[in-house]
Parts: C-alpha cells; structure tokens; sequence
C-alpha cells in the first residue's frame, strides 16, 4: 500500500485500496500477462517509411473498419457502456457520426465512378 504498481512499462498512481478479484477470467489474464516468458526479447521491428499519398489514407480507412470490426465484436460492451453514465450516449453520436461520414464517402465514391 502507498507504493505504485509497475509492470512492463507501465506504473500505476500509489496503491490507496485493494480487494481479492474473484472474476477467474481476469486473474487468468493478468497472471498470464505477467510471467514472464522463456523466449528471449526479440529486437523491435524497425518502423517502416511511411506510404505516399493516397494509400496513406486507404490505410486510415483500413484501421477505422479494423476498431469498428473490433467494437461490433467486443462482447459484453453495451451492457458495460449501459451501466457508466454518459457513455451510451457517446457512443451513439459517435456511430452516428460514423454512420454520416460513410454515407458521404459512399456519395463520393458513387459520383465519381458514375461520372
């Protein structure tokens, strides 16, 4: 208590409470998160260059649909957002917005294919 949790490279605030976590799940996670593994740390990749306009921004695209894909299958999410204030309603001008966005991206598309 009173000290801060480190682990990788992350450190916490200083410990002011703990309780037992009793959600196996969880504890599985953690315990397997934190023991450290046999193999030897291998060297980080290099970054690579990044890529030209405007495959750039297909990428972007890319990685919106990978989290979109990521939160349709994030069970248990909308009961979880239901319980925290303000949140369901976040989200839902968030995919509101979303929705728009490609709705006019599709519009675009659509003109500039027909025309």
């Amino acid at each position: 208590m009173g000290k801060p949790l480190a682990f990788g490279t992350t450190e916490t605030s200083p410990v002011v409470e703990a309780t037992r976590e009793t959600d196996a799940t969880i504890v599985t996670l953690l315990t397997t998160a934190l023991v450290p593994t046999s193999e030897p740390a291998r060297p980080r990749e290099r970054v690579r260059d990044r890529v030209p306009y405007p495959e750039d921004w297909i990428e972007h695209a890319e990685l919106a649909a990978g989290i979109l894909r990521q939160l349709y299958h994030r069970k248990g999410l909308l009961g979880d957002v239901q319980r925290e204030s303000g949140l369901l309603e976040r989200l839902n001008v968030a995919l509101a917005e979303c929705a728009l966005l490609l709705r006019a991206l599709g519009g675009r598309l659509d003109a500039n294919h027909s025309g």
